[in-house]
């Protein structure tokens, strides 16, 4: 005896198709947050290779020597001038004239936004840490890899000593 099986009628199909999709979209809602998370990381991991790009121009723009510095107390990386401990005095008369507005070179900075951590591989006690240096011709130092810390995303920035660009990578998990 043969069974005949009826197709599945329009309303069934339907049906399925609409749990189907309310079962996408509770999903997708379930993801959003760390879909967000990743583009806010990877905005500020934007923000920060512009900040040092900035830097490093007006090291090849002024013929001074600038570096990068974390400031931790105030959660911030501030641009200073390098100079030399033989012309401290003369600085000091620079940094009077800047401080009373005559500085052709705005003083940068970039505040770390809350909820974001900053890690460096060795991170000293001091109140001020280098982070990265641009020399006048446009190369850079760094003996500090950042690390850009969002809810569980990470990202690394690192400096390319011979070239002085700036560079951010996803970072490895152990």
């Amino acid at each position: 005896m043969r069974i005949r099986r009826q197709p599945f009628s329009l309303i069934e199909l339907v049906v399925v198709m609409a749990i189907g999709l309310l079962l996408l979209g509770v999903g997708a809602l379930a993801l959003r947050p760390r879909l967000s998370e990743a583009r806010r990381l990877d905005q500020l991991g934007r923000e920060l290779l512009n900040f040092c790009a900035r830097v490093r121009v007006q090291a090849m723009s002024s013929g001074e020597e600038r570096r990068i510095v974390l400031d931790p107390e105030n959660r911030q990386l501030r641009a200073t001038v390098v100079v030399p401990e033989d012309e401290a005095e003369e600085s000091l008369a620079a940094e009077q004239a800047a401080d009373s507005g005559s500085s052709a070179m705005a003083e940068l900075k970039w505040k770390l936004p809350d909820g974001v951590n900053l890690e460096l591989p060795e991170a000293g006690s001091s109140a001020e840490l280098e982070v990265f240096r641009f020399f006048p011709d446009g190369a850079g130092a760094g003996e500090h890899e950042l690390t850009l810390k969002l809810g569980t995303r990470e990202r690394t920035v690192a400096i390319s000593r011979l070239t002085g660009m700036v560079r951010l990578t996803e970072a490895r998990t152990p």
